[in-house]
């Protein structure tokens, strides 16, 4: 897992709920804060990747995991299913059992795994800054053109 909880209690609670599933750390680890230089190694020595958050924009969690080749574990919700789509096992945020069953099903297909894992580094290769900029002065500037027809219109 990766990321930041929201406090002290949350990361005692991740902890020994981590304990108790897995008391000597084999499957599951929570680092915590990752030092942006280190977040790529880690995702390099994962094998899935958990993305459980409940609300998005663009989460540029889930898209460094789908370019780190991982494949993905996701809440149900969008923007996440628009980001995926079919090469995801989707489940709800708020069920432990949906988590459960989410998981089991990706860890139990090494074909889902891989086809999963190629699936989404192909669909993050399509996003970029500049061409997120480019679309983003593109939508400004057709904003702009039409604000400035509808003045010259009402004159």
């Amino acid at each position: 897992m990766y990321g930041a909880s929201n406090s002290l209690a949350d990361t005692a609670r991740i902890n020994r709920v981590i304990q108790l599933c897995d008391p000597d750390n084999k499957i599951v680890r929570y680092h915590g804060n990752i030092k942006h230089d280190q977040i790529h190694s880690k995702y390099q020595q994962s094998d899935i990747s958990v993305f459980a958050s409940s609300c998005e924009n663009l989460p540029i969690i889930l898209l460094e995991a789908m370019a780190s080749g991982l494949p993905i574990v996701s809440s149900d919700v969008s923007p996440m299913t628009d980001i995926l789509g079919e090469y995801s096992v989707y489940f709800d945020p708020y069920s432990s059992k949906s988590i459960e069953s989410a998981l089991y099903e990706m860890v139990s297909s090494v074909i889902k795994r891989q086809e999963f894992s190629i699936k989404t580094h192909n669909l993050a290769l399509s996003y970029s800054w500049s061409k997120c900029a480019d679309e983003t002065f593109s939508f400004i500037n057709a904003v702009s053109e039409k604000y400035r027809k509808d003045k010259s219109v009402q004159r």
